[in-house]
């Protein structure tokens, strides 16, 4: 009897338990306004960090997340159905923004939010040394409210970091590799109804050994470019044509309707501006001293010749380009395992005349070569080569280079370097076809000389059935 009673006891205790949980998983679903300030009530004003102040950002919602969730489970706060939202997108480094909230996309949806105050590691170290320097760097901004700003061209429509190109326009003006920068907040943005540019401001923190020593505005005006593609006439009517036809479809985009296009006025080899009338009627239109224009390219650059298109060069910039065989670059390209070559070229700028920037040199080698690997070798001034490995599309390849001068274009065949049969070895039989083509009595693609020519002379001849043999029989291991 006794034992029938304690199992009963154990049961009716089980039961309670179980009853006193399924309480409070009701309570938790239950949510009420009064419930998500408890939750931001219990929180202390004040979170220590173990990290640096240049961990701004995710690293510190993180940690503070991770400790406000340790204080709800330590004084028993069930957190079930509730969103949590830790924020460091505010207008202080020390501050972070806590909200606790239901779910914003179904009905009655409530909300309670703090800030919190955030100490790092290094709050308390003295840096007033780095931050007069900072403001010594920066003092060369050209308005009074310390911004900078930053005007950059992208195809229409195309996506962009911004934030990337915030931190790389401030790091050109502070020329210090001391510094490290960070965007925290979109102050404002701006795209009037009558003008195709996109303006955006962005707080930017600067730290310099892991500290805070100053922050000022950076702006990117992002102006669109229009790319005008290959088959499309290079004359006047046809490019305005095309102009027309693109900005009809991004009117939503922009917030504009082009009501007239004024005129095409040539900027270079290969850039246009496009001066265009905003309907008034889409609303208040851009009244800035300059007229409203677009730009817009033509899809490759100017063509240099040789189905080769340089994209890139300042304006007055002329390009040479001749077909020369450079037996240097093409062993390169050779001993990569590209043996077919598809071309080889001198590309010059003009005399007296450099390249200041990075341009795009872009090479037809034909719808044939779609999805086939070019390996592009360039052979710069100081001698060393930039090796490109690139997939053909619409039957080109572009590379991005800093200075123009031999270039080989080259795919990839059936055969290796000293393998002229095709059997993937490198044996007697291919010295034997190499003294036969030597002697006249066998004759050889141009495949199978570059595969020949295993000392890159530029001869197919003895020599290189001696370096074939000698590799057979293993006295040498490489070409």
């Amino acid at each position: 009897m006794k034992t029938i009673t304690k199992t009963l006891i154990s049961i009716i205790t089980i039961l309670f338990i179980t009853l006193l949980i399924g309480t409070t998983n009701v309570k938790a679903a239950e949510i009420t306004k009064e419930y998500l300030d408890n939750m931001i009530t219990v929180l202390p004003e004040t979170i220590s960090v173990n990290l640096k102040e240049s961990d701004f950002g995710e690293k510190t919602e993180a940690e503070v997340e991770k400790q406000i969730k340790k204080i709800w489970k330590e004084k028993q706060i069930d957190t079930t159905g509730i969103k949590i939202y830790v924020s460091t997108s505010y207008l202080s480094i020390s501050k972070v923004s806590v909200q606790v909230s239901t779910d914003p996309e179904k009905p009655n949806y409530l909300s309670s939010y703090k800030l919190i105050d955030v100490i790092y590691s290094n709050s308390n170290v003295n840096n007033e040394v780095d931050k007069e320097e900072f403001k010594r760097l920066t003092d060369s901004f050209t308005n009074e409210n310390s911004e900078y700003w930053k005007t950059i061209y992208v195809n229409l429509g195309e996506e962009i970091d911004d934030d990337k190109i915030r931190e790389e326009a401030l790091k050109e003006v502070i020329n210090n590799s001391d510094y490290t920068v960070k965007c925290y907040n979109n102050r404002w943005y701006n795209s009037p109804s009558g003008a195709l540019e996109n303006n955006i401001v962005c707080g930017v923190y600067v730290f310099k050994n892991n500290k805070l020593c100053g922050e000022v505005d950076v702006g990117i005006n992002r102006r669109p470019i229009i790319t005008v593609p290959d088959n499309i006439k290079d004359d006047e009517t046809s490019i305005t044509d095309y102009a027309k036809s693109v900005l009809t479809g991004y009117q939503g985009t922009y917030f504009f309707v082009i009501k007239k296009i004024n005129k095409l006025e040539k900027i270079s080899g290969y850039y246009y501006k496009i001066y265009y009338e905003a309907d008034p009627s889409m609303g208040e239109t851009w009244t800035g001293k300059e007229p409203e224009y677009l730009i817009i390219k033509k899809a490759d650059g100017v063509s240099v010749g040789n189905n080769i298109y340089v994209d890139g060069l300042d304006e007055g910039i002329n390009i040479n380009v001749i077909k020369k065989d450079n037996l240097n670059v093409k062993a390169e390209a050779i001993d990569k395992g590209y043996l077919n070559i598809l071309g080889s070229y001198e590309v010059t700028v003009e005399e007296n005349k450099k390249i200041n920037n990075p341009i795009n040199v872009t090479f037809k080698v034909g719808t044939d070569y779609n999805d086939k690997t070019i390996c592009i070798v360039h052979q710069k001034k100081n001698g060393s080569y930039d090796t490109f490995e690139k997939v053909a599309k619409n039957g080109k390849v572009t590379v991005t280079v800093n200075e123009l001068s031999p270039f080989v274009l080259a795919v990839k065949g059936k055969l290796t370097l000293g393998d002229l049969n095709g059997d993937e070895k490198v044996n007697a039989k291919d010295a034997r076809n190499v003294l036969l083509a030597y002697i006249g009595k066998n004759t050889l693609t141009d495949e199978q000389k570059n595969a020949a020519d295993v000392n890159h002379d530029g001869k197919v001849n003895a020599k290189d059935a001696r370096q074939i043999l000698l590799y057979y029989i293993g006295k040498i291991k490489t070409f």
